[in-house]
């Protein structure tokens, strides 16, 4: 079963470098019909395709699907939800206790660390997701094409007693800046922000003086 993002947002900002160049940043948002995986049905798992906005809940044996970026699966005969990069340099946020649970807000940047191909969720009783989660998020990173370091995140609910996992949303930053879990909108610099409320200042002088009575 594979479920297609209903609504595609794509929130794009427009920075001028000091050198005058212009740079862009984008956040592309996938929303679509919440999909899950159950530890009662461990011949099934969840893939995910980041840049087509898809979820499909599939049987192990089919294989990978194309355009898969990441797999979500209960290993073994305890519940043990994992969480893998399907492609090189596809990685997962993580610390010593396994896959992050952030909360909204909570910063993706780091490049060189904190970040692995896969982590447990919850792994016999421990780990960041023991108990149960509803609304959190795990941060990833991709490298696709010619831009690597690209941050994101997808928000889940991880049931701990009906061993049941349940992928929401996801989005990520094409610039390869960090970005916010939850956020959809591109942050701007500080020296995008000083450059617009130039531009603003400028554009109400010209408006007062196109305006001023004779």
């Amino acid at each position: 079963m594979k479920n297609n993002s209903k609504v595609k947002k794509i929130a794009t900002v427009a920075g001028i470098a000091a050198t005058g160049s212009a740079a862009q940043a984008a956040i592309i948002y996938h929303d679509f019909t919440d999909v899950s995986v159950t530890f009662e049905s461990p011949l099934r798992e969840l893939q995910i395709d980041i840049e087509g906005g898809t979820v499909v809940n599939i049987l192990r044996s089919e294989g990978q699907e194309p355009g898969s970026d990441f797999r979500l699966e209960f290993k073994g005969e305890t519940e043990k939800p994992q969480l893998s990069g399907l492609e090189p340099f596809h990685r997962l946020a993580i610390d010593s206790s396994g896959a992050s649970k952030l909360d909204s807000n909570d910063i993706i940047d780091k490049p060189d660390s904190g970040f692995y191909t896969s982590s447990y969720l919850e792994n016999r009783g421990s780990g960041n997701w023991e108990g149960g989660a509803t609304d959190k998020y795990v941060g990833f990173q991709l490298n696709v094409g010619e831009t690597s370091n690209m941050f994101g995140w997808i928000r889940m609910d991880y049931d701990d007693v009906g061993d049941t996992i349940t992928i929401k949303d996801f989005a990520y930053d094409t610039s390869g800046a960090g970005i916010s879990a939850g956020s959809v909108i591109p942050e701007l610099s500080t020296a995008a922000l000083v450059l617009l409320a130039g531009s603003a200042l400028l554009g109400l002088n010209l408006f007062r003086k196109l305006n001023k009575p004779s």
